[in-house]
């Protein structure tokens, strides 16, 4: 598993409601513009996280439309850094190392070297003007410095990566960057040569509690790093939220077809917000593309249990037990989405389980 390779990003979850209130077109009577915004950034970090980076970028750059929102820019720029990472060759020294967001990666074998290079750094300019963006709506906004960072790790200019590291370090209010910011400059040693204080840096955030920290660590050290979860494990059940599945696409919610939200001419969101007693169900239709991506989450009140017995609340161990290393991990200031192949376990910074989401595509 040496070759597993991602980046440090900081995802933002926009669950909380917007000031903003205009009325969307297209939708039922009553929706404001607050509901639709939530529906779309929710979406948007869904997708995010099982690696749609496109259409994620989709999303937020709708909801940038009406909305300027330092989280927004953030996490424009955050998936302008992810579609950036897949015109990284596997062993450029860059993305070497396993970082708070775990990419599943896409083969660039077959572009030729100029081009993708031209379009990574196109992509990763892009990500630090959404960063700027941010910064300029708050200038002690921790996150974005740190992303900024990235992006400037990945293009090679290590002097603004460290001074925007030490930036987001200076800010306060944001202890979970502060543990980010420690694997970042992990990375940054690394890429220098310095192994020592690289491995410093990762035993740092490790001890505070950051398993990225620790399997980076592993890395450094040419440590055998655990595979993470193969395809869907049906040998303890099916998962179902509400006594719902997605694993058969012919019996998946229906969604409201007056919830349409248009993205852009090529994708649309629709919903179903009360599938199950305590459940809600969005479904993205990207009719470029021929797929379709849904989603099925449990609601704030939700009692149920997922397939290997875990409840709201569970414990960062239990989950460790229950379905072993995540295909993908998601750090956030708010926790860690930990992705495994049909389920989005989301954790609050003590490593708890506050809710999931069941995912599945066709097309």
């Amino acid at each position: 598993m040496k070759n597993t390779t991602c980046l440090l990003v900081t995802l933002l979850l926009i669950n909380a409601a917007f000031t903003q209130g205009e009325k969307g077109e297209g939708r039922a009577a009553g929706e404001t513009g607050t509901s639709i915004l939530n529906e779309v950034l929710e979406t948007a970090y869904l997708l995010t996280a099982i690696g749609k980076y496109e259409d994620a970028h989709a999303y937020f750059a709708f909801a940038l439309r009406d909305t300027s929102n330092k989280q927004v820019f953030n996490n424009a720029g955050v998936v302008a850094i992810l579609a950036a990472r897949n015109y990284f060759r596997p062993k450029e020294p860059e993305v070497k190392f396993h970082y708070p967001v775990e990419l599943d990666l896409k083969t660039v074998s077959a572009r030729g070297g100029n081009d993708f290079k031209e379009i990574r750094t196109r992509l990763l300019r892009e990500a630090i003007a959404h960063f700027d963006s941010a910064i300029q709506l708050d200038a002690a906004y921790a996150p974005a410095y740190l992303n900024r960072a990235c992006a400037y790790v990945l293009l090679g200019e290590v002097q603004k990566a460290q001074s925007d590291a030490n930036r987001a370090a200076d800010q306060s209010g944001y202890n979970k960057t502060l543990v980010d910011v420690q694997v970042l400059l992990g990375i940054l040693h690394a890429l220098q040569g310095d192994t020592t204080q690289a491995e410093k840096a990762f035993k740092t955030a490790a001890g505070q509690g950051s398993a990225l920290a620790e399997h980076n660590l592993k890395i450094l050290l040419d440590q055998e790093i655990p595979a993470p979860a193969g395809n869907f494990d049906l040998s303890g059940g099916i998962e179902t939220i509400d006594n719902i599945s997605l694993m058969d696409p012919f019996n998946i919610p229906e969604p409201d077809p007056k919830s349409e939200i248009a993205l852009n001419p090529q994708i649309r969101l629709y919903h179903n917000l009360h599938p199950g007693p305590n459940s809600r169900f969005y479904f993205s239709d990207n009719t470029a593309t021929g797929q379709q991506t849904y989603f099925l989450l449990t609601g704030p009140a939700y009692t149920g249990r997922t397939v290997k017995n875990l409840g709201i609340g569970a414990g960062q161990a239990e989950i460790d037990t229950a379905y072993g290393t995540p295909v993908r991990t998601v750090e956030t200031s708010a926790g860690q989405l930990r992705v495994y192949p049909s389920i989005i376990l989301v954790l609050d910074p003590g490593g708890k389980l506050t809710h999931w989401a069941l995912y599945g595509e066709n097309g």
